[in-house]
């Protein structure tokens, strides 16, 4: 699986390499490994915030914005609901 991210100057392309629970004490999973480029994303699993779903990735490509396809675009072009 795979994330993607952009700045609207650069669409990033990550290799998803670790999904886990954990409680929200456990901060050492934002940290940086040094020498690799990463990506942290970081959820709680319910309204109370009892869990904490991390999933980690590393960099596989970037791509100017202005010369990837209409159908990698699309993938930002999502409305999602807030709480």
């Amino acid at each position: 699986m795979k994330i993607y991210l952009t700045d609207k100057s650069t669409i990033y392309t990550y290799v998803i390499t670790a999904i886990e629970s954990v409680t929200p004490e456990r901060s050492d999973v934002i940290n940086d490994a040094p020498g690799q480029a990463q990506v942290t994303l970081v959820t709680c699993t319910d309204q109370e915030a009892t869990e904490r779903i991390i999933v980690q990735g590393n960099l596989e490509s970037s791509v100017a914005y202005s010369k990837v396809s209409k159908e990698m675009l699309q993938a930002f072009n999502h409305s999602y609901n807030q709480i």
